[in-house]
């Protein structure tokens, strides 16, 4: 008997030790939705610039987007006692705030945190949530377009039920209309394809305006290549629309999402709090245009405009 007690208090022991060497880690879980080239791109400067102190272990899931899975995922960076939860983009964010009531969450390309209820105002930290917000100002975008286009009659598109799309879109209306456009705003689902998508445009739309959405990130080309089938340019604040064809973009950037991520982290664990590490709005925004998008669809780009202009394809 004595040897069978002794036995089991050897696996135990056993069973015991990696966790124990786990415990003494400081865990930092990601969760960083797959498919989603820009999260990559951003998650990959964050590990970069954060270059992984020692004692401090990185956990990275990769979920799909859709809320369930995501919720998982944040579900089980609380039970493995993560001390901080990273998120890139605004599904996880609520996803990773409405599992973790004490976890610092830190967000990154996040559409208009404050409005979505993750901070209470653009300089104070939510309960436990802060971050960079990774959205351009619209009204820029709409100012560039309209120079270049004289276009006034825009089809927004939109995921239902996707709060930062939602958001993203009744800015676009309220600032466009008070400029005389007129907006079409329409909600598509998420299991619907780029050509059903852009079935739902009207014929008397001039421009297609793209809100933030995984579904459109990931259908991105074929939806542009529909567009460009109705001679219709797409505009977005998406990141990296303009190199899938869409006509212009806003975009904030990558690498300084993923850089101001690495820093607060950084500074978490070095004992900072969250008081100490207010939400932050992107400082580097870029007007990006595809000439070859818009000599497909004959549009003279003038010259004033090109001259703002921070990147250029051709």
């Amino acid at each position: 008997m004595r040897f069978v007690l002794y036995v089991i208090g050897c696996l135990l022991v056993g069973l015991m030790l990696p966790w124990q060497a786990y415990a003494d880690e400081r865990l930092v879980a990601v969760i960083l939705t797959r498919d989603i080239p820009r999260y990559q791109a951003i998650h990959g400067v964050f590990v970069e610039k954060f270059a992984q102190p020692q004692g401090v272990k990185l956990y990275v899931q990769r979920p799909s987007g859709d809320i369930m899975s995501l919720r998982n995922s944040a579900r089980k960076a609380v039970a493995i006692g993560a001390d901080a939860i990273l998120t890139y983009g605004a599904a996880a964010t609520r996803a990773a705030i409405a599992e973790s009531f004490s976890t610092p969450v830190f967000y990154a390309d996040v559409i208009d945190p404050m409005v979505q209820g993750f901070i209470p105002d653009h300089f104070t930290p939510g309960k436990n949530v802060t971050g960079i917000r990774g959205d351009a100002p619209v009204q820029t975008l709409l100012k560039h377009f309209q120079a270049a286009t004289g276009a006034n009659k825009l089809c927004a598109l939109y995921q239902k039920n996707e709060m930062s799309a939602d958001n993203q879109v009744e800015s676009l209306r309220r600032i466009a209309e008070g400029k005389g456009w007129d907006v079409l705003i329409k909600p598509f689902n998420p299991t619907m394809s780029a050509s059903e998508i852009m079935a739902m445009v009207p014929a008397q739309s001039q421009s297609v305006y793209c809100a933030d959405s995984v579904t459109l990130l990931r259908q991105a080309g074929a939806l542009v290549e529909k567009a460009s089938e109705k001679q219709l340019p797409v505009i977005s604040q998406m990141p990296g629309m303009a190199e899938e064809g869409a006509f212009m973009v806003l975009e904030t950037d990558s690498a300084e999402q993923g850089g101001h991520l690495a820093d607060y982290l950084l500074r978490f664990l070095s004992g900072a709090t969250l008081e100490d590490l207010p939400p932050e709005r992107p400082h580097n925004v870029s007007l990006v245009i595809n000439l070859k998008t818009a000599n497909q669809l004959g549009i003279k780009v003038p010259f004033e405009v090109l001259s703002v202009t921070n990147r250029i394809i051709r």
